[in-house]
């Protein structure tokens, strides 16, 4: 079976120049992927200067990575990704320090 990319449109904002954007990356799609796996192979592989929260209890509860998926909040860490699809990932709140990296309310 052949794997689909995923197209991953990104709020950008960077508190030097105070212009919000969105970058748009293709992401090859993996079995069981996330939409935190799909950050961290952006960040690794296409633009580190991405800004996103990557830390992981392990457990899906402490909603340090929640970020807004389609317009809906969501805990990256166990927000699956489906192949061949588009998906719009924002900051959680109004608070954003970098990219998708926020205040917590």
């Amino acid at each position: 079976m052949e794997n689909k990319n995923i197209r991953a449109k990104v709020y950008r904002y960077s508190p030097l120049d105070k212009k919000a954007r969105f970058d748009t990356y293709d992401v090859p799609h993996s079995l069981g992927m996330t939409v935190q796996i799909l950050l961290r192979h952006i960040f690794e592989n296409v633009d580190p200067t991405l800004a996103f929260r990557d830390f992981r209890c392990g457990q899906g509860i402490c909603n340090t990575c929640r970020i807004k998926v389609n317009g809906k909040v969501l805990r990256s860490c166990e927000t699956p990704v489906e192949p061949g699809k588009e998906i719009l990932l924002e900051p959680a709140n109004d608070k954003v320090i970098k990219d998708l990296v926020v205040q917590p309310d």
